[in-house]
C-alpha cells in the first residue's frame, strides 16, 4: 500500500512471530543501502532482482517470505507470486489502505520522533496508487491496531 498505511510496522510484527522460520524481505532497504538517494528505475529495478533471490533461497529453505513494499506495477507483485508457486508456497497479497488524512497524520507522528524519517506531505498525497492482482487481500488499517491487521493478514495464510 501507499506510504503511512504501516506496511513496515505490520511486516516486522508479523515476521516476529516466527522469525526461526520466516524471512523479511524489505526491497526499500535494499535499494537504499545500494543505491543512496532517490528512487530511480535502475535502483528499484536492482532491488526487485535482488529480493527476488533471496525470496527463492528463503523458499527453497522451506521458510515463509515477507515481502515488504509498495509495488506501483502488477507484474511486479506477480513476480513473486509466481516464484512462490513455483517452490510450492501458497502467496497471499495484501494490500494496506488508509485514508489521506490518517496517512498524513502517520507521517507527521513519524517525522516528529524522528526528524531524518520525515516526507513531504506532496510526497505522501502523490502515493494514492497502488497496485492490486486477482485475489488480493485488501486491509483498511485507519481503525485497526498492528496487532489486528497481523491478525487479519494471518486468517488468509
Amino acid at each position: 500500500g501507499p506510504s503511512g498505511v504501516g506496511k513496515s510496522t505490520v511486516a516486522h510484527v508479523l515476521w516476529s512471530t516466527d522469525p526461526d522460520r520466516s524471512t523479511l524481505i524489505d526491497l526499500d532497504a535494499i535499494r537504499r543501502r545500494a543505491f543512496p538517494g532517490p528512487s530511480t528505475t535502475t535502483s528499484l529495478q536492482f532491488a526487485h532482482d535482488q529480493g527476488l533471490e533471496r525470496a527463492r533461497a528463503a523458499l527453497d529453505r522451506g521458510e515463509s517470505v515477507i515481502v515488504e513494499r509498495l509495488f506501483e506495477r502488477p507484474e511486479l507483485i506477480e513476480d513473486f507470486v509466481r516464484l512462490a508457486r513455483q517452490r510450492g508456497a501458497q502467496p497471499v497479497h495484501v494490500l494496506l489502505i488508509a485514508d489521506e488524512f490518517t496517512r498524513l497524520e502517520r507521517h507527521r507522528r513519524r517525522a516528529q520522533a524522528n526528524p531524518r524519517r520525515g516526507v513531504s506531505e506532496d510526497y505522501v498525497r502523490s502515493l494514492n496508487q497502488t497496485s492490486r492482482i486477482e485475489g488480493t487481500v485488501e486491509i483498511d488499517t485507519r481503525e485497526l491496531t498492528v496487532n489486528e491487521v497481523v491478525e487479519e493478514i494471518v486468517t488468509h495464510l
